[in-house]
């Protein structure tokens, strides 16, 4: 007899043994290859870098926030002004 919904498997909340996995694998290489050092510097680079920094960056901060009633977190990210000739 299959499970119910809800019942069975995996308990809510849990992560799989394959993403603990690659994240610790991409933690690995991030540390081989310089850090936040090295993010930062090819970052600075060139423009091109940076907007994709940015991309990037945006994807970690929290898209579904919810509070009790109608007052929302506010955000603030402070993103330097680019030149016209790119980072410096």
């Amino acid at each position: 007899m299959p499970f119910a919904k809800g019942e069975g498997g995996r308990p809510k909340g849990a992560v799989n043994r394959t993403t603990i996995a690659a994240k610790e694998a991409f933690q690995l290489a991030f540390d081989k290859m310089g850090g936040w050092e090295r993010l930062a510097a090819w970052a600075m680079e060139d423009r091109d870098n940076m907007k994709e920094f940015y991309k990037l960056y945006a994807r970690l901060i929290p898209q579904d926030v919810t509070s009790g009633g109608d007052k929302l977190p506010t955000f603030v990210v402070n993103v330097p002004p680019l030149s016209d000739a790119g980072p410096e």
